[in-house]
């Protein structure tokens, strides 16, 4: 028996409804009958083509094929509200059904016998914001603490629940599924021409698992640089690239919005929108009227350059609907159509806006690296401009894409001195830790611009994305650093503090027969991937949990603490 969480409507809105009907039931209603996909990489396809998006959407197509295929009558679910709260829970008692006859717009249900209806607030976050997810065996034990303490004599009603409950990670390192991703880039390292021992492809996995910074040492030779490409080859989408959304008359981009948004009504429009706009021909020296939609209402706006800055003013339609929707930090999609002279202000992405970027970045350390600038690049404040770097890209890519894996390839990594130009990221990687339910962590600083320059530095990605370049920036929890080590008269040695916050393997034998006998069974090999790309990330990434586990230390909860106290008992005799 499994545990699930699925949230019936936005905010629990549907939940009297299921309560009523003795069901669960989610949305999506284009997909029609859910049973009718054979595979989990045949529903992305039509979602997709649907809803017309180029990005795997992995928590919809989780939740889709999850509500479908994974829940099992008997197992149980919890109906969630926002975060912090609980309307119901039940146990499963029918297979999956498509009913569009009932409520349309929430065509597939589950028939669910409600035992527990009596709403539970929690004492901090337990959900993820999330359709469908899986309760692990730690996140239920901190619901079950606030269950007994609301809900009267509910001990017996507990146990009949959840007497049989299993984790979603409950002997995970020996599933099959960990099997079949471990094989399946073993076969894949082959089909690129490379040798690698089996053992050495699971401890690289495994390590970039249970921690986000693996550090490769050893000899030159070893294949330290080729694995991490590889393996960041092997976890990326390949996505097409969108079109020249200038060339092809619209272009799209995401606004987060300040505090001077509200108090001065205006919007300092970025540097790489402004230029796109100047390619069409725009003045914005005399200031150009444009029509601005936003909601059901249309009015018409000027913009004008006002010193460095390009300055789109809001009339107090706009600007109620503004304060109506926002608040300080969220964003506002925008669309600007018909050579720039019409704007959209939306709340929700545009179809087809979003698509997962490049996904990985291969950053070659140079020796002359003595802080952050090498990696982060810097502001100069005279042209009031912010010279981009790829590691900068990368943070800002895997920020807007947060259920999909990054990397980071450092090679060579102790060319300069690692607690130089990486310090900051150190700093950071250790100061996270797990409080009500979200990471937290402190953040590195970019730069010190006043907020209405802070509003034009951005930059054009490969994908036309636009991208704002903030003050400061937190390492995205999806984020995963790779660095490649040599040993030898032109390098520095690591620092124990650097060896404490990250994994460390050694890279010092060639198997010179192997080699030989997997290149050439290897020549005519082809790569038939048996894992989806949705499937490879739900595993590597432990169902989107990332290293929750190593944050929130979960791993001292269990059976795993005597597990732990074996292992440590084994070092010992060493």
């Amino acid at each position: 028996m499994r545990v699930w969480k699925i949230a019936p409507g936005k905010y629990a809105s549907n939940w009297e409804e299921a309560l009523e009907k003795g069901q669960i039931f989610i949305g999506w209603p284009q997909m029609g009958d859910l049973s009718q996909y054979k595979s989990q990489e045949d529903l992305v396809d039509y979602y997709q083509e649907e809803y017309e998006v180029l990005h795997n959407p992995i928590n919809n197509s989780f939740t889709l094929w999850g509500f479908t295929h994974l829940i099992q009558p008997g197992d149980v679910v919890i109906a969630n509200k926002g975060g912090k709260s609980i309307v119901g829970i039940g146990k499963v008692t029918g297979e999956y059904e498509y009913m569009p006859e009932g409520n349309p717009e929430f065509p597939n249900v589950r028939k669910v016998d409600w035992v527990i209806t009596q709403e539970i607030p929690l004492t901090k976050k337990q959900f993820p914001n999330k359709t469908l997810a899986e309760v692990s065996v730690d996140r239920l034990e901190s619901i079950r603490t606030n269950a007994f303490k609301k809900v009267p004599n509910i001990g017996p009603i507990w146990k009949e629940l959840f007497e049989t409950t299993t984790g979603p990670n409950d002997g995970h390192p020996e599933s099959k599924t960990s099997t079949d991703f471990f094989s399946e880039f073993w076969e894949f390292t082959k089909s690129r021409g490379f040798s690698f021992d089996r053992e050495l492809i699971v401890r690289f996995a495994t390590s970039l698992m249970s921690k986000p910074f693996l550090i490769l040492s050893g000899i030159s030779g070893t294949g330290k640089t080729k694995i991490a490409q590889l393996f960041a080859e092997f976890m990326t989408q390949q996505t097409p690239k969108r079109p020249n959304e200038v060339s092809s008359g619209i272009l799209n981009f995401e606004y987060e919005l300040k505090p001077y948004n509200f108090s001065y009504t205006r919007l300092m429009i970025p540097t790489a929108i402004v230029k796109q706009l100047e390619q069409l021909e725009l003045d914005f020296s005399e200031g150009e009227t444009v029509t601005i939609r936003y909601g059901n209402a249309t009015e018409e706006a000027l913009i004008k350059r006002q010193g460095g800055t390009v300055r789109l003013g809001f009339r107090k339609g706009l600007a109620s609907w503004v304060s109506n929707h926002f608040k300080i930090d969220d964003v506002v999609y925008i669309q600007i159509q018909n050579d720039g002279t019409d704007w959209e202000f939306s709340v929700q992405p545009y179809t087809g806006q979003a698509s997962v970027p490049q996904q990985y970045a291969f950053l070659s350390v140079r020796p002359d690296w003595l802080d952050h600038r090498g990696l982060l690049g810097g502001y100069n404040p005279l042209t009031e401009t912010y010279q981009v770097s790829e590691m900068l890209k990368i943070l800002l890519r895997a920020q807007r894409a947060l259920e999909h894996p990054f990397f980071v390839i450092l090679d060579e990594m102790n060319l300069a001195k690692v607690e130089y130009y990486f310090s900051d990221f150190l700093s950071c990687l250790e100061s996270r830790l797990f409080k009500d339910g979200t990471l937290q962590q402190e953040a590195i600083q970019l730069h010190q611009a006043d907020a209405e320059v802070e509003q034009g530095l951005s930059f054009v990605d490969e994908d036309g994305s636009v991208y704002q370049i903030p003050k400061s920036i937190k390492i995205p929890h999806n984020l995963y650093f790779i660095g490649t080590v040599n040993v030898d008269e032109t390098t520095y040695m690591f620092s124990p503090k650097v060896l404490d916050r990250a994994h460390v393997i050694e890279c010092n034998t060639i198997d010179f027969a192997s080699y030989r006998q997997e290149v050439a069974s290897s020549i005519q090999r082809r790569y038939e991937p048996r894992l989806s790309y949705t499937e490879k990330v739900e595993f590597f990434t432990m169902l989107g949990e990332f290293h929750k586990a190593l944050y929130a230390k979960t791993f001292l909860r269990g059976n795993t603490v005597d597990r732990l106290q074996s292992a440590f008992v084994s070092a010992d005799s060493l």
